[in-house]
């Protein structure tokens, strides 16, 4: 079987370090270069995407009463790494940086945007329901 410089997967992974072949530690090395170091432990959380806001702001009802913000959010408050970026940051790769960065820019932007009411505005008042109306008159 011949030594293949390239890496395992067209690359993905490091070619084979053999001990002493020249040829070999020249593969690795050149692979370092190439693949490691575009995201390290310094710059993991500059991958963190901002977590949707949600729902205008009003809240909504929950199983056995009570009420739930409709903007609530689970998971880290800093907002979600992104996997690709572990993945990278475990097995080495290649990272587009800039390109999380666009994809968290839009997302603040989304986050930022005003949000349609959840009831439009009418210039009638609003009318009881007249099931309630006829419960209050019967003394309910």
């Amino acid at each position: 079987m011949a030594y293949n410089p390239e890496g395992e997967l067209g690359g993905m992974f490091a070619p084979p370090h053999i001990a002493g072949d020249p040829v070999a530690n020249a593969a690795v090395q050149k692979w370092m270069g190439e693949n490691w170091g575009a995201v390290t432990n310094a710059n993991i959380d500059q991958t963190r995407m901002p977590m949707p806001i949600g729902g205008s702001g009003e809240s909504r009802s929950v199983p056995y009463g009570g009420t739930i913000a409709n903007t609530q959010a689970f998971g880290d408050k800093r907002g979600a790494l992104d996997p690709e970026a572990l993945r990278v940051l475990a097995q080495g790769g290649k990272y587009d940086m800039a390109g999380r960065r666009n994809a968290i820019a839009a997302q603040l932007v989304a986050n930022n945007a005003p949000t349609p009411s959840a009831t439009p505005a009418t210039d009638t008042p609003q009318q009881m329901p007249e099931w309630y109306t006829q419960r209050s008159l019967a003394g309910w």
